[in-house]
């Protein structure tokens, strides 16, 4: 589930117009499916001011996108910590993920994905059920 101007196709989110360069001021809440890992398809976003915000680790720059920690879903800017080491690829979203631009320039954005999750079928031909154990016997 999306809000905001993000575009979700299947098992995939992008940032506005992507594979356009997304807009000036842009904001978005994403709901991932619940421990599915990402898969990030392409990430090019203005290093150090437009960001995606996954489990309080905020991500932008080039694929891989360089990450910080972030105190707040509503920007990372001031005293934040670089993650080295921490990949956006292979991350499982514990809850919502935020992506924020800022209001100058602007670069292609990204694409996340996750993998699909196909419904489990039951075994068929059905299992056919056991009979009914006999009574005890008599002592």
């Amino acid at each position: 589930m999306v809000s905001g101007p993000c575009d979700a196709a299947s098992n995939c989110v992008t940032s506005p117009h992507f594979p356009h360069r997304y807009g000036n001021n842009d904001r978005c809440e994403l709901r991932p499916v619940a421990g599915v890992p990402l898969e990030v398809r392409a990430f090019s976003t203005e290093q150090g001011y437009d960001f995606l915000i996954v489990n309080g680790v905020s991500f932008s720059g080039s694929n891989p996108p360089r990450a910080r920690s972030c105190p707040n879903s509503y920007g990372c800017y001031g005293s934040t910590v670089n993650l080295n080491g921490v990949m956006l690829h292979g991350m499982t979203p514990q809850g919502a993920i935020w992506w924020h631009s800022d209001s100058s320039a602007t670069l292609t954005g990204w694409k996340i994905c996750q993998a699909s999750v196909a419904p489990r079928m039951p075994p068929w031909p059905p299992t056919p059920p056991l009979p009914p154990s006999p009574p005890p016997s008599p002592p």
